[in-house]
């Protein structure tokens, strides 16, 4: 399962991969990332003029308003702060997260690109066969301006994310453990469990963690074949954008969404068929990624 390519990407991983500095650099990212995002959330509810830190929290990661959209997302600056620290007790550099830089951007425009194509695609086709409609949230000059930085915001969300579970937890995970179901798997798992939701219908919680474990694995796969970082963060933002700056369920981080669905996330019926064109379609793009990114 080792490629030539991942080899080189999980060189630096190698130096020093003793389970005790994968614990303490899991314990360092948690408290990185909670101290800084809570600082993000609590300087960003000044902002908003809101009274408490409590405040804050409750309205911030169920935000309903561009601005409190902008400040979620820029906590997840927070995370990749962590990943970073990490990384240092390893002796390694953070940008060795990403593996060799051109490649990052080379495979993060293919990705991005193909991912885009192939998600807008199945959400067209598969329009025509489930009911539902969707309504303008922003007009859009509106939307427009908010693309200047929320692009960007995105960007830092989605790249965080990668550099924990593709970057630090896969690299170091591969370079101790030469088995890929444990440095596929076990970022996988955590991936998809980390967007449970227990207020939803069982099945549908269920459907949303496999779905996102699916994208997990998918996006092991392809910086597997790569070695770099860049294709899973290509992937990962195409899907995002779509999902938050385009057409949004509606009430899930919702407020930049140029449409909006007329469904919600307790729509089971609508929901859950959803669910499994996003995981049919998700290896759909995997499927045809392997072709184009094999190294």
């Amino acid at each position: 399962m080792h490629t030539p390519a991942f080899d080189r990407f999980v060189a630096p991983a190698s130096r020093y991969p003793a389970i005790w500095r994968i614990f303490m650099g899991l314990i360092t990212a948690t408290i990185v990332f909670i101290a800084l995002s809570f600082a993000i959330f609590f300087i960003g509810g000044l902002a908003l003029g809101l009274e408490s830190p409590q405040q804050a929290l409750l309205i911030l990661t169920d935000p309903t308003t561009p601005a409190a959209m902008a400040i979620l997302l820029l906590s997840f600056l927070a995370m990749a702060m962590g990943a970073g620290a990490a990384a240092l007790w390893h002796w390694r550099s953070p940008l060795t997260l990403f593996g060799p830089l051109p490649l990052v951007r080379r495979d993060w425009l293919k990705m991005a690109a193909l991912a885009a194509v192939v998600l807008f695609c199945s959400g067209l086709i598969t329009s025509f066969f489930i009911p539902s409609t969707v309504t303008r949230n922003l007009g859009v000059p509106a939307w427009a301006g908010i693309l200047i930085w929320a692009i960007p915001l995105l960007f830092i969300q989605t790249t965080a994310e990668e550099m924990v579970f593709r970057g630090y937890l896969q690299q170091q995970l591969a370079a101790r453990f030469r088995h890929p179901f444990i440095w596929m798997g076990i970022p996988s798992v955590l991936f998809g469990l980390a967007h449970l939701n227990p207020g939803l219908e069982p099945i549908t919680a269920f459907l949303i963690v496999l779905a996102t474990g699916t994208f997990g694995l998918v996006a092991a796969d392809i910086t597997r074949l790569t070695g770099s970082l860049g294709a899973a963060m290509g992937f990962h933002f195409a899907n995002n954008f779509l999902a938050i700056l385009v057409v949004s369920v509606q009430g899930e981080l919702s407020a930049l969404a140029l449409f909006h669905t007329d469904f919600t996330m307790s729509d089971s019926d609508i929901i859950q068929p959803l669910l499994v064109v996003d995981i049919l379609t998700v290896i759909l793009v995997w499927v045809v990624a392997r072709r184009m990114l094999r190294r």
